[in-house]
């Protein structure tokens, strides 16, 4: 995780955000109201202070680097929390202070988290809850970093400073043609597949590890 020094100043983590999303510092200074030089300078002091190469300079084009986009993540995760501030004091003013911010990945937002969310409003009404949708890979470092009160992500999460528990255990399935020979099982064990050709999830998929420790167990 990068960290910003006392000194960065909150408009150069902005200008470099913004050139990311619109792919130009002409765009961005177009955003931010300044002139293309100042965006110029946010950028390279940004470039100085983290002791990062974050842009490619072609001409008048920058092509962003590897740094840029790791950084990015981060940038972004700073920002949304310094947006959120004037939000949060206005609940403090208001006595409005239960928060409830839940982290969830792609794959079970739509079908477990919606769901569960608006029960829970129904009965809770006074609570503002938000739900974030990020992928798995960074889940571990966004809930060490307390921005949110509760995961739901599949297991394991093997952090010492994490806290969790089995909601619930889904069975995996094989897709099968009508067909094959394994098509009239009521269950299907690894060493029935194990000379099956299979189409499998990318590597380093969290789904394509388990399966494949369970093909080699």
């Amino acid at each position: 995780m990068f960290t910003l020094g006392r000194n960065m100043h909150i408009k150069a983590l902005r200008a470099f955000r913004i050139t990311m999303i619109e792919g130009s510092i002409a765009k961005a200074s177009e955003k931010m109201h300044l002139s293309q030089s100042a965006i110029s300078r946010l950028i390279s002091s940004l470039e100085g202070e983290l002791k990062l190469e974050l842009f490619l300079r072609s001409g008048r084009r920058l092509i962003p680097t590897q740094q840029a986009v790791a950084f990015d993540r981060e940038a972004r995760r700073i920002l949304d929390n310094l947006d959120e501030i004037k939000r949060i004091a206005d609940e403090i003013r208001t006595a409005q202070t239960q928060r409830l911010r839940v982290l969830a990945m792609p794959r079970v937002a739509p079908t477990l988290v919606s769901p569960t969310v608006k029960i829970f409003l129904a009965l809770h009404s006074d609570v503002h809850l938000s739900v974030d949708v990020r992928t798995r890979r960074d889940a571990e470092q966004w809930l060490l970093g307390r921005e949110y009160d509760l995961g739901i992500e599949p297991l394991p999460i093997n952090h010492p400073d994490i806290n969790s528990e089995v909601l619930l255990k889904v069975r995996a399935e094989a897709i099968l043609p009508l067909n094959h020979p394994l098509s009239d099982k009521s269950e299907i064990s690894a060493s029935d597949l194990k000379d099956e050709a299979m189409i499998a999830l990318l590597p380093n998929l969290l789904l394509r590890t388990q399966m494949e420790d369970f093909f080699h167990s």
